[in-house]
């Protein structure tokens, strides 16, 4: 824990694995977790919101929202 953050607070999860320019921090987190046979070596961060296509729907928004 760096300066007293707790990576696991929310803000500091999205800051940390949400902004474009940490994206090798999201690939080693999703590498280290997920084990796949043949690891991600880039990811997209994009836009966390969903939005919904009918009106009584709710609309979501993710820590973090990525392809690979």
């Amino acid at each position: 824990m760096i300066l007293g953050i707790c990576p696991t607070v929310d803000f500091a999860f999205k800051k940390t694995f949400g902004d474009p320019a940490n994206s090798q921090a999201l690939i080693s987190l999703l590498n280290a977790i997920l084990e796949l046979a043949h690891p991600i070596t880039l990811v997209t961060i994009q836009h966390p919101f969903n939005y919904t296509e009918f009106a009584a729907d709710k609309p979501s928004i993710l820590d973090v929202k990525a392809t690979d």
